[in-house]
Order: structure tokens, then sequence, then C-alpha cells
């Protein structure tokens, strides 16, 4: 019942490891092949799920400078 729920993503892992230490794990690896260095990342989405096939899955995407220039304009309009 709770390995169903699991595997169905109704039940979330809220133990270790934590989300941003696996972040930092992605970040690091990919220093000096991917990343100058992990101060470039601008966006990042972790997302910790049950599965039977333990895995890190990492998507990278360039961004051109418009599209950062306008993360940057919506952040500097964020209420918080």
């Amino acid at each position: 019942m709770k390995r169903d729920a699991a595997l169905a993503g109704t039940l979330l892992p809220i133990d270790r490891p934590d989300a941003d230490n696996l972040l930092k794990i992605a970040c690091d690896a990919m220093k000096g092949i991917i990343l100058a260095d992990d101060a470039s990342v601008v966006d990042a989405t972790v997302r910790k799920r049950y599965s039977d096939d333990r895995r890190l899955r990492i998507e990278v995407r360039e961004f051109t400078y418009s599209e950062v220039a306008a993360v940057g304009r919506a952040a500097a309009l964020a209420p918080w």
C-alpha cells in the first residue's frame, strides 16, 4: 500500500538527502565539464521522488542573454 503510493507519486520522500544537497552534487559534478562554475546556474528545479530505478536526472539548457535578462526583470518585480 505504502509502496504503491510512493511509486504513484502521492507519497513524497521527506527524508535525507536534502533536495538542496542533491542540486549541489549535480552542480559540482558538472563543474568544468558543462559549467564553468556553479555560480553560472540561473535557474534550477529539484524534485525528489520514490522510484524503483534510482537515478539523478539532469537536464541542461543554455539561456540566451535576453532570457536571463527577462528572469532578472521578473525577479526585480517580485513582491518578496
